[in-house]
């Protein structure tokens, strides 16, 4: 994907895999210097955006700007049309994360249409490990779907056992690095789908970093 300065790359949908209910969407962009606003509509979605590196704006439907920098969250839950953007801030190189979550029918939750927060920092289990919980009932940023949403960073290799929900959808995303899930060796910009597992097998490199997702499955 290439598109005023910003490129990317597409977890889902795309010609291997489509959608993965309410996961809608999954993409990762990287941009050099700024850019113009582009306001779009989402209807019926919630979208999470998370700053990875650098500095972007985030403009909403009423044209207002807010800066967020490195490891700020916002979400965006659209119950009818909402228009928003996120542009690169001028002279910053950024990159960030967009998961799309969608809905049908009524869904309980916060009511704020707009939602800004930074990650909370989970007690290390193990050296090495950083987890940042990005969204979920222990953050500032909660998802009305029951999106629970975490960053793992490894500063040395490591190999565990990662204890899941086995009445939830996952979707483990490999920003940096390789990490080895069930046997499987995942490089950066590649993912896995799970559902009904109680754990998965994970073996990382040093440097390597991982999104870990998960809602109730439908």
């Amino acid at each position: 994907m290439e598109l005023e300065g910003i490129r990317g790359r597409v977890l889902f949908p795309g010609p291997q895999q489509g959608p993965w209910p309410p996961f809608e969407r999954l993409a990762e962009s990287v941009a050099t210097g700024g850019g113009a606003k582009d306001l779009h509509t989402h209807s019926g979605e919630e979208v999470v955006n998370y700053v990875l590196a650098g500095a972007v704006l985030h403009w909403d439907s009423e044209d207002h700007a807010v800066e967020l920098n490195e490891g700020a969250i916002t979400l965006l839950r659209a119950t009818g049309e909402i228009r928003h953007d996120i542009v690169p801030k001028l002279r910053s190189d950024a990159r960030w994360v967009s998961v799309t979550l969608h809905w049908t029918g009524a869904v309980a939750g916060p009511e704020a249409p707009y939602q800004f927060g930074r990650g909370v920092a989970e007690t290390s289990r193990e050296p090495g490990l950083r987890v940042l919980r990005v969204v979920g009932p222990s953050t500032p940023v909660r998802s009305a779907l029951g999106l629970d949403m975490s960053d793992w960073t490894f500063s040395q290799s490591s190999s565990r056992e990662v204890a899941l929900d086995p009445a939830r959808r996952l979707v483990a995303y490999v920003l940096d690095g390789t990490v080895e899930i069930e046997g499987r060796t995942i490089a950066s910009g590649g993912g896995i789908l799970a559902e009904g597992v109680s754990s998965l097998r994970v073996a990382a490199s040093t440097g390597a970093r991982m999104l870990l997702m998960s809602v109730p499955a439908p």
